[in-house]
C-alpha cells in the first residue's frame, strides 16, 4: 500500500480534507494512491510538509538513476 496512503488511513482523515491543506485536488491523490506512481517534487513536497515531514520527499521519490532510465512516472496537479 502507498506509504501516503497508509498515513491518512491511520489518522481517520479523508482525502477531500488532505487535499485541500495541500492545495490539490482529489483526483492528484487518488491517481498516486491508485496507480502507486510517484508525484512531481512539488506535489513530494507538500506531502512532507502536510505529514511534519515523518514522510519525505525521498520516500516518495525514485533515486535520480532510476529517473533517467524514464521508469517513473510522475503525478502533478495542474
Amino acid at each position: 500500500m502507498n506509504i501516503f496512503r497508509e498515513y491518512i488511513d491511520e489518522r481517520g482523515l479523508r482525502v477531500e480534507f488532505v487535499a485541500r491543506k495541500m492545495g490539490v485536488t482529489q483526483s492528484c491523490l487518488y491517481a498516486i494512491f491508485k496507480t502507486n506512481r510517484e508525484p512531481t517534487l512539488r506535489v513530494a513536497v507538500a506531502i512532507e510538509r502536510f505529514t511534519d515531514g515523518k514522510i519525505r520527499c525521498s520516500d516518495l521519490l525514485a533515486k535520480e538513476d532510476d529517473s533517467k532510465k524514464g521508469e517513473s512516472k510522475k503525478i502533478d496537479e495542474k
